[in-house]
């Protein structure tokens, strides 16, 4: 089972790229084994639902030269943090479900550059018309994270 989380503030123009993929990807996917939450931000509430799956996709907005640019890495769990503060990450989420429910799932973080992280409940005009080509680059990078990781089976319980 696979969750994809996008997230950022829909207050923050480019900042809300993460959402808008996320949408686009609901539309774009027809697995049964794939859920999509859109979030305004990662809070500790999520350790739990992140603990039902094998694979957590995040998408989120960066700051970067090249708008539209993809960047993704594999997220390593952060293991005895300790108490979440208004800053909850990734790899703290993941931590969590470890900590708290036994199981680590492996996760990927895919952050998109912005252009414009002004006020506005608008994406900037560039990633507007960039937002396919994204969402299907975001699709493609899941399908071989995901493909590549249930040829290694990667979840571990505890």
């Amino acid at each position: 089972m696979i969750l994809v989380i996008g997230y950022g503030n829909p207050l923050r123009s480019d900042d809300a790229i993460g959402q808008h993929v996320a949408w686009e990807l609901m539309k774009h996917f027809d697995r049964s084994d794939l859920l999509v939450r859109i979030a305004y931000q990662l809070t500790p509430e999520l350790a739990e639902i992140v603990s039902h799956f094998e694979t957590v996709v995040f998408i989120d907005a960066r700051v970067g030269s090249r708008p539209g640019e993809m960047v993704w890495e594999e997220i390593q769990p952060a293991i005895g943090t300790g108490a979440f503060t208004h800053n909850v990450t990734p790899g703290a989420l993941l931590g969590a479900a470890h900590e708290l429910y036994g199981r680590t799932p492996s996760g990927l973080l895919i952050s998109i550059v912005g252009e414009v992280f002004d006020y506005g409940t608008d994406l900037s005009p560039r990633l507007c018309k960039m937002l396919p080509d994204m969402t299907t680059m975001a699709a493609d990078i899941i399908r071989q994270y995901t493909l590549q990781e249930n040829n290694h089976a990667r979840v571990r319980n505890c």
